[in-house]
């Protein structure tokens, strides 16, 4: 049976971002001091950071962005109680003009954010906190792929010798899981439940740091994992999957398109559960989003499926 026979074409997208490195500078050796008074951000966010991110991924890319800032200028120096408002819009400024998107230079911010805030609301050795306005971003411009592009991404890879990002691609589009917890697969903290053709992902691999079940009951689907369960720990770092995923981007003439990421598949996946009536929060349960209004953000329709809901319709 063909594994995409399930799923009409459409189109769709997904916005990535690529953080850009400020220029470093000095910044103050680690401590344990506890006191914001005397205490830098780099050293607060080293001592605090399993409290105030839980989950490992969060916490990694949250302490690069903490040390990104520390590195501007003389913010790593400064003692916390002495950063200002202005410093925090300075910086914020200086990351549009190095051309950050809105997304990322706004995750850079909340990250030193949370800082303070932790420093005021839970630990209380703070009175006030610098207060930045995040940029207002623009609305992404989303798609999915369509299944001709699935299956043109797929025959790329396999035709390259890299079976292991065109399984990626074909696990992505089948159970809408994200790339970092595809690549999570041969950790043995992942529990794989062959009776009902299930994994449970642990929050520390999930974005939203909450454990969940997902079904590989797609048809290939918990083949494709048992592949990548084996392959994808000596395969996959994040240098080799993005040289051959942008080869395969600009082979399949979509080099200028920012939308043509990994995480269409993520949005192809929802699409077609959609399409296929599923509940909604059964699509949120898979795909793990904490809220439905985040799912139909992932929802995007087509003429057919347009044509189809009106077609009971009469007067």
């Amino acid at each position: 049976m063909d594994q995409f026979n399930l799923f009409d074409d459409y189109t769709q997208t997904t916005q990535d971002t690529t953080p850009v490195t400020p220029a470093p500078t000095k910044v103050a050796p680690a401590s344990t001091s506890v006191d914001c008074g005397a205490s830098n951000i780099l050293v607060f966010a080293h001592q605090y950071q399993r409290q105030m991110w839980t989950a490992f991924k969060h916490r990694r890319d949250c302490m690069m962005q903490v040390g990104k800032f520390a590195a501007y200028k003389d913010f790593g120096i400064k003692p916390m109680s002495d950063i200002t408002a202005v410093d925090c819009i300075e910086y914020r400024d200086y990351l549009q003009s190095t051309g950050m998107k809105k997304g990322t230079v706004n995750r850079h911010l909340s990250a030193v954010s949370a800082c303070f805030r932790f420093a005021v609301e839970t630990l209380q050795i703070m009175t006030d906190r610098p207060r930045v306005p995040l940029l207002k971003e623009d609305k992404p411009n989303t798609r999915a792929f369509t299944k001709e592009q699935v299956r043109q991404l797929i025959d790329f890879f396999n035709g390259n010798g890299d079976e292991w990002v065109a399984d990626m691609v074909q696990l992505g589009c089948l159970t809408g899981m994200r790339q970092s917890e595809i690549t999570s697969l041969c950790l043995s903290i992942i529990e794989w439940h062959t009776d009902t053709r299930e994994i449970y992902l642990p929050a520390e691999v999930t974005k939203t740091n909450t454990g969940r079940m997902v079904s590989l009951a797609a048809t290939g689907a918990w083949d494709v994992a048992l592949r990548l369960r084996d392959t994808i720990g000596r395969e996959f770092t994040h240098r080799r999957f993005y040289d051959r995923w942008n080869d395969a981007k600009h082979y399949l003439g979509h080099g200028d398109d920012d939308w043509f990421k990994f995480h269409a598949t993520r949005h192809f996946a929802a699409t077609n559960m959609a399409k296929a009536q599923m509940n909604a929060l059964t699509v949120a349960e898979q795909l793990g989003h904490s809220s439905t209004a985040t799912t139909k953000k992932y929802y995007h329709g087509d003429a057919t499926a347009r044509a189809n809901a009106v077609s009971a319709l009469s007067i």
